[in-house]
């Protein structure tokens, strides 16, 4: 099988696209990425994955004016466009809205007649924040159209359904949840035995509504006769980060704060490897943080590595990770949070243990894509005519 692979967004900053495309590379033999540029280390695919990077995204909000978007966009379009005319591809994996639209610039045909199209999509984009005729705008116009012609659909999260026009679709749907991959976590698992000081950390987009402003505030004595330390690892704004700041500096906690930059993916479990609790918290109600029991793959990574993981105490987290001996749910209140790091540390080793257990048994990337891999090739043999 060839494989066809666009994403819009940075490929290494969406953990389960690398996933995928690793697992496809064992399936195919070749697997053709186009994305836009990376901003970090390229991560190493195998040599049957070629990688092609289109259009410099920049950081710096005066860089990134409509026009500039635009023709970054436009660019975009071209190189998938180039890339669908050029070769002959088995199937196509598309990952957002941005690249299904410009999947259908490429030619209507390729869609209707030549192409197996598998569209799995991470968060969902509201229309309502998207501006009229942007990628983003067109990209969910776009799917009303896509989606009649779509074999194979899939999301991370069942309760996303309802945002998209699954009434036109009659394909293979495919719950595929946001877990990270069993081959590369266990390469970083190690045992984390609890010393003097509990290592507490929050990996993502550091932002408001993870519940670290509460933690901070807890840092100013030791829980268990433990000392606390928070390691925050990504992006966060100058804003937000001085806000932090002061807040620790007003408990003397500011020597209590560690803090990582964006790195590449590959990076990441090194860092975590090193602490003892992860923090998942998400106390916002918007689409996509109201919808991430299993999508959300930093809950699944920490867990991967033996860390049990403090979640937000609602009725959806509790529906997916309840069962889960290494979940703990909290208000985010001073007592609640002291509680439930007390009784991780209470039991340290067992929580450490039924957390690998579980991402090793069930909780991983590997376990769910072998049936979509399954699913394509039988699909694709039963084909009339290659393509």
């Amino acid at each position: 099988m060839k494989a066809f692979v666009t994403i819009y967004s940075p490929l290494e900053l969406f953990p389960p696209s690398i996933n995928a495309i690793e697992s496809l590379s064992k399936a195919c033999e070749n697997v053709e990425v186009i994305t836009t540029y990376n901003i970090l280390d390229s991560w190493v695919f195998p040599s049957n994955v070629k990688v092609r990077y289109i259009a410099q995204i920049h950081h710096s909000p005066s860089k990134n004016n409509a026009f500039r978007n635009i023709f970054k966009y436009l660019k975009y379009c071209l190189a998938v466009s180039s890339a669908l005319w050029k070769k002959k591809f088995d199937f196509a994996l598309l990952f957002d809205p941005h690249a299904t639209f410009a999947y259908w610039m490429a030619g209507f045909f390729l869609i209707k007649k030549t192409k197996l199209v598998w569209y799995h999509n991470h968060d969902v984009l509201e229309i309502a924040y998207q501006r009229i005729l942007s990628p983003g705008w067109l990209g969910i116009k776009s799917q009303n159209f896509f989606f009649r012609r779509l074999d194979i659909f899939s999301l991370p999260s069942d309760e996303r359904k309802q945002y998209f026009p699954l009434a036109k679709f009659r394909g293979k749907y495919f719950f595929l949840p946001n877990y990270p991959s069993s081959e590369f976590y266990k390469k970083f698992k190690k045992e984390n035995k609890l010393k003097e000081e509990l290592r507490i950390i929050y990996q993502g987009r550091i932002a408001e509504g993870h519940g670290l402003e509460e933690i901070i505030s807890i840092l100013n004595r030791p829980l268990n006769g433990f000392k606390l330390k928070l390691v925050l690892k990504g992006f966060i704004g100058d804003k937000y980060k001085n806000k932090l700041l002061a807040l620790a500096a007003k408990n003397g906690t500011v020597n209590s704060i560690e803090f990582y930059g964006i790195s590449d993916y590959s990076k990441v479990p090194e860092i975590t490897s090193q602490c003892h609790i992860g923090i998942a918290i998400h106390t916002k109600v918007d689409i996509m943080n109201s919808t991430l029991g299993t999508s959300s793959n930093k809950i699944y990574e920490y867990a991967a590595l033996g860390l049990p993981v403090l979640l937000y105490d609602n009725e959806h987290f509790r529906k997916h990770l309840q069962s889960y001996k290494w979940a703990f749910f909290t208000d985010c209140s001073t007592s609640s949070l002291e509680k439930q790091i007390s009784e991780i540390v209470a039991n340290y080793n067992y929580y450490s243990s039924e957390a690998s257990n579980d991402f090793l048994g069930k909780l991983n990337f590997d376990v769910h894509f072998s049936k979509v891999v399954q699913y394509i090739t039988e699909i694709l043999n039963n084909y009339k005519k290659p393509v």
